[in-house]
């Protein structure tokens, strides 16, 4: 468990030392909610932590206190149980590409892929998206329950390393194959 701030060295320049030295650590990082601290979080998904969770205001922390107990414990588990990196090289290697005819591409009935994530989830849809290609054939829509404050840097990393253009879904929005729209549901996280 590793927060950004720290005494002697932040949680970045930490994950950064592990990477560099072929270290394997699952880590979980215990973040702000500010969106400098969501651009900071997700950047230590990119360098190797393998979840993170909200830290509450510290004008809030004791109304917030045992949701945070819960979501750690429950992601400490996970995490200890399940290697993030391995489930993503095992779906890309499992999913064959998606065949399509071109009567079907022409007569406009699109297909639509609905991922929905949980916990590791983040992570996962930045290691995924990536490997997407240009030319997808289908609709993406993505669901992932996170604070808002930490959706736009999360839609914006994904964003910078995908091969779609991918963007933050909007009312009565149409929906086009070969792009991928993240809906953000912070009404399903307790606050």
């Amino acid at each position: 468990l590793l927060d950004i701030e720290m005494p002697e060295m932040d949680g970045l320049t930490v994950l950064k030392k592990l990477k560099e030295q072929g270290n394997p650590t699952k880590v979980i990082m215990f973040s702000t909610y500010t969106t400098v601290g969501a651009k900071y979080t997700f950047e230590a998904l990119d360098l190797g932590a393998a979840d993170f969770v909200p830290k509450p205001s510290s004008a809030g922390f004791s109304k917030g206190f045992e949701r945070v107990r819960d979501e750690l414990v429950a992601k400490i588990k996970f995490v200890g149980s399940v290697e993030a990196s391995r489930h993503v090289a095992a779906a890309a290697a499992a999913s064959p590409a998606p065949r399509r005819t071109a009567s079907a591409i022409q007569s406009g009935d699109y297909e639509v892929v609905f991922i929905e994530g949980g916990m590791g989830a983040p992570k996962t849809f930045m290691n995924l998206l990536p490997q997407i290609p240009e030319k997808f054939p289908a609709s993406i829509l993505i669901f992932q329950a996170m604070f808002s404050s930490f959706a736009e840097q999360f839609v914006r990393r994904l964003e910078q390393n995908a091969k779609i253009p991918v963007k933050t879904a909007a009312a009565n929005e149409v929906i086009r194959p070969g792009q991928a729209f993240v809906l953000i549901g912070d009404q399903y996280v307790a606050t």
